[in-house]
């Protein structure tokens, strides 16, 4: 019986060492392969992200060059105030804005490519989307807003037209980012993923939810 039951005994024991290791080794590969999982997610997200950016990097390039060739454009024809007209107008059609306007340095008289209403004394030189393209020399983004007529999101870009250092005028558009929010927002990351887009301050400005927008991303 004492033999037997030594046996028993060193039986009991390998089995507990060999259920042990066994655990051991299970709960390794288990948390390997979650790790594995887990950075192949996080590099999953990372490329959606740059994804993202390099489409909204391209985007933003592309009316930044075409804000700098209206401003040469407005320059060439700054002393026809019909042509002026006629080429905004043509600016206008090709790169879907919404309006795009000047403001001269000289009288303060304000031009656009379609008739606006403004009041009498308005003297475009004193507007921030002025005063903030005299200040620079690139072309000048504002927050976006939400445009009063249509509630459509807006933003506006500006460029100061100089000649041999001297202002000009200031040509500006405005740009409905109605499409741009439509195309980011189509790309649905995995079965509950989604985009949505900050300025540099948190500020929301796509998101799908709608009552985030233009609200502060308190996690930045």
């Amino acid at each position: 019986m004492r033999s037997l039951s030594l046996k028993f005994k060193i039986s009991f024991i390998a089995a507990l060492v060999f259920a042990f290791t066994l655990i051991v080794v299970i709960s390794s590969s288990y948390f390997g392969s979650k790790k594995i999982v887990q950075r192949g997610v996080q590099n999953q997200f990372t490329a959606y992200a740059d994804e993202t950016r390099n489409f909204i990097d391209s985007w933003l390039e592309s009316k930044i060059h075409e804000m700098n060739v209206s401003a040469n454009t407005i320059l060439d024809n700054i002393s026809d105030e019909d042509k002026l007209i006629k080429q905004m107008k043509l600016i206008s059609d090709v790169g879907n804005y919404d309006l795009i306007y000047l403001g001269i340095e000289a009288d303060g008289k304000f031009l656009a490519s379609t008739p606006t209403s403004l009041p009498d004394n308005f003297d475009p030189r004193t507007r921030p989307w002025y005063q903030s393209a005299v200040a620079s020399e690139d072309v000048i983004i504002t927050k976006p807003y939400i445009n009063a007529s249509d509630g459509a999101m807006v933003i506006s870009f500006a460029k100061a037209v100089k000649q041999d250092g001297n202002v000009l005028g200031v040509v500006a558009c405005d740009l409905n980012i109605e499409n741009l929010r439509k195309n980011i927002l189509n790309k649905i990351y995995g079965e509950t993923g989604y985009t949505f887009i900050t300025n540099k301050s948190g500020l929301i400005i796509i998101h799908p939810d709608e009552q985030f927008i233009l609200k502060k991303n308190k996690r930045i």
